[in-house]
């Protein structure tokens, strides 16, 4: 039966070529397709293993990740262990000298300095988070009788049981004694030099009578500063004169500063909670409740302010301090915004 092949001989030979030139182009015939057979295999195999050297080089970057967080953590432990065992040491050691008389004889705050020295040094030793601790100040120093003085007891126990409802501890709230010697920066330094490792948010108010001002400035830190932070938050109009001769209008502006202390405090509470202890905020309940947004709008602002700071640096954040998903960060401050209208 006649094939391919044999056409393809007798052609050659009818041709005059002999059969040594007609087997060396099958050969070679069969060997090119050979040899494209093993170029097109090798190139499979060469597209594999560079799936495989890309998949190797993604997983190690992913440990190499992980274990640079692990480092950042470790390092971050290590740190905040030491700062509190130098502050502790140092004040310990200066308690010790007479030149920190000056500091006893102006402490503010009605809590006792040796009770708030123990409660220091109860949480000098803890590697995690201690919980926020919130200093309500007074607006003046010495024994000054006008009708916001007078409301100063009233407005802290008020702070006290709202911010206790919001999860805070009551017993971490302080106020300033009913006579003080300093307010302002003053104050603010000495209550830093006995509560630097305590995380702490100091509510410093003044008021200018002359200009009909109340403004309210924060001083705040967390356990590992070595300076608080202090910047001016809200400024309030208040009329002197009516405070002292109008009931109602003196009740409804010690309720304003009521919700705004509480304000400033539970949402500077929320952000470091959340960094701290993956805890969502508890704020926007507090601002449905007593309708804020509405009421007053410019403490909603403010909180929104502050979680969309921390929201617009989320991923930053939650990778310095460890978080193992930052997104949670996202979806919190998200759905404690949206709840703030």
């Amino acid at each position: 039966m006649d094939t391919l092949l044999g056409d393809m001989i007798r052609s050659a030979q009818n041709s005059g070529c002999s059969m040594f030139f007609v087997t060396s182009s099958l050969v070679s015939l069969y060997n090119g397709r050979e040899n494209r057979r093993n170029s097109w295999e090798n190139a499979i195999q060469d597209e594999a293993f560079q799936r495989e050297l890309q998949g190797q080089k993604e997983r190690y970057e992913d440990l190499k990740e992980a274990e640079e967080r692990t480092f950042r953590l470790w390092i971050r432990r290590k740190q905040r262990e030491f700062i509190r065992g130098e502050a502790a040491r140092k004040l310990e050691l200066e308690l010790l000298k007479t030149e920190l008389q000056m500091f006893f004889k102006d402490w503010p705050l009605k809590i006792a300095i040796e009770a708030m020295n123990e409660k220091r040094v109860r949480l000098s030793g803890q590697t995690k988070a201690a919980p926020m601790h919130v200093v309500i100040g007074k607006h003046n120093i010495g024994s000054a009788k006008d009708a916001l003085s007078r409301s100063y007891p009233m407005l802290v126990d008020e702070v006290k049981v709202a911010l206790g409802r919001l999860g805070m501890m009551e017993t971490n709230i302080y106020r300033f004694k009913d006579i003080t010697t300093v307010s302002g920066g003053p104050a603010l330094a000495n209550i830093f030099a006995m509560m630097s490792c305590m995380p702490t948010i100091v509510i410093l108010p003044s008021f200018d009578e002359r200009m009909g001002l109340f403004s309210i400035s924060v001083g705040c830190w967390n356990q590992d500063a070595l300076f608080p932070m202090q910047r001016k938050i809200f400024t309030i109009d208040l009329d002197g004169m009516r405070l002292n001769a109008d009931n109602e209008y003196k009740s409804r502006k010690v309720d304003e500063i009521a919700h705004a202390y509480v304000t400033i405090a539970s949402v500077l509470n929320d952000t470091y909670s959340l960094l701290e202890e993956g805890v969502s905020p508890s704020y926007p309940a507090y601002a449905r409740e007593n309708a804020i947004a509405l009421n007053y709008p410019y403490l909603s602002d403010f909180a929104r302010k502050e979680y969309r700071s921390l929201l617009d640096n989320a991923k930053f954040v939650g990778d310095l301090c460890g978080a193992t998903d930052y997104k949670f960060i996202d979806r919190a401050l998200l759905r404690s915004i949206d709840n703030l209208y």
